[in-house]
């Protein structure tokens, strides 16, 4: 995302939370029409992330035990 300025190189996340997430996502524009290309983005995977938590009212962690660990 265009807000992404990671202070400290090697937690490149640890400082990027959801109220930047949410304002990068405000104003942000598809760069090509959904279905025609395709590429392996960071952002999409915690967007994901994000998605889910929200419809299950969960954390990803919790949601990820729940399926595959403590079965």
């Amino acid at each position: 995302p265009g807000n992404w300025k990671p202070a400290n190189p090697l937690q490149p996340y640890l400082d990027y939370d959801l109220s930047k997430l949410e304002d990068f996502l405000k104003n942000f524009k598809l760069p090509s029409e959904p279905g025609i290309k395709s590429d392996y983005s960071n952002l999409g995977a915690g967007l994901s992330g994000y998605g889910l938590e929200r419809i299950h009212k969960k954390s990803l962690e919790q949601l990820l035990r729940d399926a595959f660990l403590d079965k």
